[in-house]
């Protein structure tokens, strides 16, 4: 049988592009791109272990930039299948670079995460802050003599400041990154920034199916974003070496904001204490004890998982023992996080016989040129296969909600798939009061873990990336309907009308979330 592939593929929902939507047709699948994706993380982790000096796994450990690396290897990869194929993909310049329509390397993208910009009202915000978990007796010192700083508001984090008896002050990324120019001169000359981004690209590169010219083009531009990131890295250390104003002791969220990261490692150097904080519950569900190691381990001194049940699991041991050859850190469970805590709305009131079902669907965003772990669809991939799942729902006899992520690019209106669907005007946490069911086809995400906490039902729609850890999986299919799409011979994820009808249709609509509620929230 013949295929008709689209000519010209857009490789992201950008207005510049919108004409050329929709897409009808994909180089390649997630399932042939995943497993690439995911030895990042174990690669990395090598290598920055294989560097016994210190500093120079400090400058690695803070310059590594998973989303933005990963979103390169993925355009390498679709890049190469697009030419195979006769396909010309359309999109930024970093596209042009990739077809080779260019030969200039572009200006590399942002993190999605990297902003210092103070805060208006700093002072203000600091005190109220600080006044969320500080008694007020204990106010005045904690402001002016605090013992420890903390960065980000989580609410794990915002749980566990009250049962500390550190007085612990609120801090601010702008409150430690300094312009005086002051640098410890030894360090700064010591790093090989150069050496250091030859050596990590050549590794991370090493076995991607690429054709030798799209291998030559990822490699040049991995190296100067590598160089970039261990300069930029080089020189914040450098600065923090020298300052007066580090605390002995932090606080934070995870370990994956650039500030909070690089004044960690600096505590730490110190002999200092880092303790982190989970967040959104993912870490238990599905991360590989590589991606835990690399992105919060590695930074700290302690991390803090929701309840005891989490801190048990073995990925979260195996974790432990992939970052002990470069530092010990120990996990600590606290009593629940409350942030995956909906309270009333977790359960559901008796319904009458005659009730239609009300299906809500919580899609991923649309990351552009960018990625997560685990990788999402590209975004007019993920916009074709929405059009598709949505289709097949408004077909059943059923009330049909969506409730999209808030950030992302967006779909052109008129080409939105979930244009025409109601959306609830509460924030997830109370909009799940009005669903029987849940819809998933992202694992990576805050409301997934919200949604196993209540008793509603849950299907999850698996376009590769439903990993979940071996310890979880059988819970994960005890409490919800895992459905594996499939792709069609154009790499649009499909899935089965009659499969789909009898698991939202058929279903019971109550799920019992005992297990979910031990491990996320303690009760």
């Amino acid at each position: 049988m013949s295929i008709n592939l689209q000519s010209d593929l857009p490789i992201t929902l950008d207005t510049n592009v919108s004409s050329l939507l929709p897409v009808s047709s994909w180089p390649l699948n997630l399932h042939i791109i995943v497993p690439y994706m995911s030895a990042f993380y174990k690669s990395y982790l090598e290598e920055t272990v294989y560097f016994s000096d210190p500093d120079i796994r400090d400058v690695l450990l803070l310059g590594r930039r998973p989303n933005q690396t990963l979103a390169l290897i993925e355009l390498a990869l679709l890049t190469n299948a697009a030419q195979n194929l006769g396909q010309k993909l359309i999109g930024p310049k970093i596209v042009d670079y990739f077809t080779g329509k260019t030969d200039e390397i572009p200006i590399t993208f942002s993190s999605l995460n990297n902003s210092i910009k103070a805060p208006s009202l700093l002072w203000g915000r600091r005190l109220l802050r600080t006044a969320s978990w500080t008694p007020y007796y204990r106010l005045p010192k904690t402001i002016l003599r605090p013992d420890a700083i903390s960065l980000t508001h989580n609410s794990l984090l915002r749980s566990l400041l009250p049962t500390v008896s550190d007085n612990v002050r609120n801090g601010y990324d702008v409150d430690f990154v300094k312009t005086n120019g002051k640098r410890d001169e030894i360090f700064y000359k010591k790093i090989d920034v150069s050496g250091l981004s030859i050596h990590l690209e050549s590794k991370l590169t090493a076995n991607l199916p690429l054709s030798p010219e799209i291998h030559l083009r990822l490699s040049k531009i991995l190296r100067k974003i590598f160089q970039e990131l261990y300069q930029d890295a080089t020189n914040l250390l450098s600065s923090l070496r020298v300052s007066r104003d580090i605390p002995k002791k932090i606080y934070t969220g995870t370990g994956n904001k650039k500030i909070s990261r690089a004044l960690g490692l600096e505590v730490l150097r110190r002999e200092g204490e880092a303790i982190r904080c989970d967040h959104g519950g993912s870490i238990s569900l599905l991360h590989p004890p590589e991606y835990v190691a690399l992105n919060e381990l590695s930074v700290s001194s302690k991390f803090v998982v929701a309840t005891q049940n989490a801190a048990s699991l073995p990925e979260i041991n195996d974790a432990i023992l992939k970052t002990k050859p470069i530092r010990k850190c120990s996990i600590e469970s606290a009593s629940g996080d409350p942030g995956l805590d909906v309270g009333r709305f977790a359960f559901t009131k008796a319904k009458k016989n005659n009730h239609r079902r009300r299906i809500m669907y919580v899609p991923s965003l649309f990351y552009g040129i960018n990625q997560a772990s685990p990788p999402v669809l590209g975004g007019p991939q993920y916009m074709a296969w929405q059009e598709r799942l949505i289709t097949l729902l408004r077909s059943f006899q059923i009330d049909l909600l969506c409730q999209p992520h808030p950030g992302g690019q967006k779909p052109p209106r008129n080409l939105n798939p979930a244009r025409d669907i109601p959306i609830p005007n509460e924030k997830f946490e109370k909009a799940i009061a009005l669903a029987d069911i849940l819809i998933y086809d992202f694992p990576a995400t805050t409301t997934l873990a919200v949604g196993l906490c209540s008793d509603r039902a849950i299907v999850l729609l698996d376009h590769g990336t439903m990993r979940f850890n071996a310890s979880i999986i059988s819970e994960i299919e005890k409490r919800c309907t895992l459905l594996t799409c499939n792709y069609d011979e154009y790499n649009i994820p499909d899935i089965s009308r009659d499969i789909l009808e009898n698991a939202i249709c058929e279903m019971p609509i109550y799920a019992d979330p005992e297990y979910f509620r031990s491990l996320f929230i303690g009760k």
